[in-house]
């Protein structure tokens, strides 16, 4: 058996900067993974979380496959 999950089903992802926190602390918005990584101890000295999810909520489809399947 063959299944698809639906374009509209796709999930995406973006990164965002608080840009005048990283303007506060002296760094730039990061271009490369390495680069945010590098910026890490800075923020996290500075008492902010470096990468927060704001996914609270279990995403629908992946909980119904997760329970069903």
């Amino acid at each position: 058996m063959h299944c698809m999950i639906p374009p509209s089903f796709a999930v995406c992802h973006s990164v965002y900067a608080n840009t005048a926190l990283l303007e506060e602390l002296g760094l730039e918005y990061p271009e490369t993974f390495e680069e945010l990584l590098t910026q890490v101890p800075a923020i996290r000295a500075a008492g902010y979380y470096p990468v927060s999810m704001g996914n609270k909520d279990q995403p629908r489809l992946s909980t119904h496959i997760a329970r069903n399947y």
